[in-house]
């Protein structure tokens, strides 16, 4: 950072003794990809213009920067620079070099601009370090600029994905409109659109945008139970599991597939078939509160009302918040607030420092790993509904983990090193 002190006291008394410069537009263009992080399109671009360098600093330094490795690129630009500071390609990769520190990069994005003002990779770069540092206004001001110089499309990808963060649909969908034909391979492009469209409540057309990403990218499970997920929602079931068998076509194994397959049986009112294809993907990922969620809604649906309120307060203990969906099951139509849905469920608020791990067992029994206050060891509690202690374990070492085995339980604790592990049979949990 000192050197780069250095060379730009060099930079400020050299602006008005040299001519601007202007780098070639396959240097703009592949440094525009370098910013985006899309690698493998930079390198293309820049590699051919990496080798026809002169000097080894120069070439080693963006070869570094293409590579991943800011700190040598960094220190490579700044012995270049030292010799030549107005190599406006050689500081704007220093610049990058410097991303992590927002503020000193856009300085220097800032100086390549004083050397050519018109410099629309400068425009870019600045307007690129702008938006991350959440300048929204400044930043769409210096990529419009910079389109007005140079209308490269990869540019664009700039502006498109500052309305998407601006959540400005309209602005987005124009640009949108414009980018997808110079890069019709990139599904990203039609899949960010779309979701956004789709939280906006334009439904139809976000869809559109989420198919056309899956047919750019067709082997993607996760495009198709998006799809599929958005469809169940509209009340689409009948289409959206076709997307749902497609993906499981493709992965029998993905656990997200299995659960939207779940999901649209439960809508389309199969509770049996519902609850048979979420049972064996709760058992693999038993953290997942909607699953549980889905599972205790099927049960209700079924009759099995106890299973049912069973599986709704593991969903809410696991972090299950969505109460409007709850109310939507016939049986718990009534309650109408947050607080008479943990009433009804039996949980009330259980104050507790930290929480590490928490396991359900039944409607009436939690058990946890945790500190009730600050400074207290990690202790293994039972607890009831109310959050009542029924048991404590407290041992001499830190209890790592536990397994709930019917009615006993098994505890993993370490050493304070944590080196060494003991396991724990606890008997007749209760």
């Amino acid at each position: 950072m000192r050197k780069g002190i250095v060379f730009l006291l060099f930079f400020c008394l050299s602006l008005n003794l040299f001519p601007s410069v202007e780098p070639t537009d396959d240097f703009k263009k592949g440094f525009a990809f370098l910013l985006l992080k899309k690698i493998e399109m930079a390198k293309k671009i820049l590699e051919p213009w990496i080798s026809v360098q002169k000097s080894p600093n120069l070439k080693e330094a963006f070869t570094a920067l293409l590579d991943g490795d800011r700190l040598l690129a960094s220190s490579k630009f700044e012995s270049f620079l030292d010799q030549d500071v107005r190599n406006v390609e050689a500081l704007l990769g220093y610049c990058l070099s410097l991303e992590s520190y927002p503020v000193y990069s856009e300085h220097y994005f800032r100086q390549a601009l004083k050397i050519n003002r018109n410099l629309s990779i400068g425009r870019i770069a600045l307007g690129y370090a702008l938006r991350n540092q959440e300048k929204f206004k400044d930043a769409e001001r210096e990529i419009l600029l910079a389109l007005r110089k140079d209308n490269f499309p990869v540019y664009k990808y700039f502006l498109f994905d500052l309305y998407l963060n601006l959540e400005s649909w309209e602005k987005a969908l124009k640009v949108c409109n414009e980018l997808s034909p110079a890069f019709p391979e990139d599904w990203t492009i039609p899949l960010r659109m779309g979701r956004l469209l789709v939280s906006k409540g334009i439904k139809e057309k976000g869809l559109e945008f989420l198919i056309k990403a899956s047919e750019i990218n067709p082997s993607s499970t996760d495009l198709l139970v998006e799809i599929g997920t958005v469809l169940t929602k509209e009340g689409k079931s009948s289409e959206a599991i076709k997307y749902f068998d497609k993906a499981y076509s493709i992965n029998k194994k993905d656990m997200n597939v299995i659960k939207g397959r779940g999901f649209v049986l439960l809508e389309k009112g199969d509770f049996v078939n519902a609850y048979k294809q979420l049972m064996p993907a709760w058992k693999k990922k038993q953290e997942d509160y909607e699953l549980s969620f889905l599972l205790g809604k099927a049960c209700y649906y079924m009759g099995k009302e106890e299973e049912g309120k069973e599986w709704i307060l593991r969903a809410v203990l696991n972090g299950f918040k969505d109460w409007a969906e709850i109310q939507k099951i016939p049986s718990l139509g009534e309650l109408k607030t947050r607080e008479k849905i943990l009433s009804f469920l039996g949980l009330y608020s259980i104050p507790f420092y930290q929480v590490d791990k928490m396991e359900f067992l039944s409607s009436e029994k939690i058990v946890l790993i945790g500190k009730k206050r600050k400074g207290e060891p990690t202790s293994l509690f039972l607890l009831d509904s109310d959050g009542k202690n029924l048991k404590k374990v407290t041992l001499n070492e830190n209890v790592k983990d536990f397994l709930v085995d019917g009615e006993n339980l098994i505890i993993k604790t370490s050493d304070k090193d944590g080196i060494r592990h003991n396991i724990y049979l606890l008997e007749k949990l209760e």
